[in-house]
């Protein structure tokens, strides 16, 4: 736990000084750096492989790389700002003031996430169906390569944009480009689930209709992360609390109608308590606009 717990504080410094290349545009040094740190890991992995391994031994190893990932890049940061520069008090209010009121969504958004596991948990009728929950899961991962590309080139992208009909194309194009990735993944797993499933195993093969409102699931959460993160970047962000209770209230509603023995069902349910948070950030970019254009009017 406490080797855990020191990668995650190494890693909540990554996370800070990692925006320093993305604002700069430097994306050479990010790529370098996940390069290196994918190279070691899987080096130092293969050699304890013949040797002995085992799960404490691959933490430690994942938070020795996060720390000399952390070296390189706190030295590449070195070189474009200075670290000895006095705080800006205004600069700093304003930060611990968004930070305060995005972190009961945060602690939300952790427990929400879970909802689908904790639910089959308690009312499925066969254990095996947990671990289907968490075999189509794993399909998620189709949206990393994208969320990688919007957190180190186009978001960044977006929050340097200062011009205000250039801001409204970049947004457009950024919306567009993942809406038609995630309408193809989508129509993909729809005409070829054989093929997603044959992925997971053959004893998946059965989970078609589970395949498709998983994928669904994953495609709102990427649609839904795309438009916080653009509007995170331009901190149109007011009233984003209401994430809470909407999506309480969409579940509350909901209750009546679902079968929560049946993994379909809760699916169906996870699927629905997503998009209240869909809405909410399409109407906080329109908002953060309209703000925009009273600014300039």
């Amino acid at each position: 736990i406490i080797v855990v717990l020191i990668g995650l504080a190494i890693q909540l410094d990554i996370g800070v000084l990692g925006m320093i290349p993305r604002l700069r545009a430097d994306i050479g040094v990010i790529q370098g750096i996940d390069l290196f740190g994918a190279i070691l890991r899987l080096t130092i992995l293969l050699l304890l492989a013949f040797i002995f391994l085992n799960a404490g031994i691959a933490v430690t190893v994942s938070t020795v790389v996060i720390f000399a990932q952390y070296l390189l890049l706190r030295r590449y940061s070195a070189t474009v700002i200075d670290f000895g520069a006095p705080q800006n008090a205004d600069d700093r209010k304003t930060m611990l003031g968004l930070i305060r009121s995005q972190a009961a969504n945060a602690v939300f958004y952790c427990f929400q996430g879970q909802i689908t596991i904790l639910l089959i948990s308690f009312f499925a009728r066969q254990s095996s169906s947990v671990a289907e929950v968490g075999a189509l899961g794993r399909l998620a991962m189709i949206f990393v390569v994208l969320a990688n590309l919007l957190a180190n080139i186009f978001v960044p992208a977006f929050a340097r944009c200062q011009d205000r009909r250039q801001l409204r194309s970049l947004y457009l194009e950024i919306a567009g480009g993942v809406t038609l990735f995630c309408l193809v993944v989508l129509a993909a797993a729809a005409i070829f689930p054989d093929q997603f499933l044959f992925v997971l195993g053959n004893k998946y093969a059965h989970l078609r209709r589970e395949l498709l409102l998983m994928v669904a699931s994953a495609v709102l959460a990427a649609l839904t992360g795309t438009f916080w993160s653009l509007n995170a970047a331009k901190a149109w962000i007011a009233g984003s609390w209401l994430y809470i209770p909407l999506t309480l209230l969409t579940q509350i509603a909901l209750i009546p109608f679902t079968d929560f023995s049946n993994v379909s069902s809760v699916l169906v349910f996870n699927l629905l308590s997503s998009v209240p948070n869909l809405l909410l950030n399409l109407a906080l970019s329109f908002r953060g606009f309209r703000s925009l254009e009273t600014a300039t009017a």
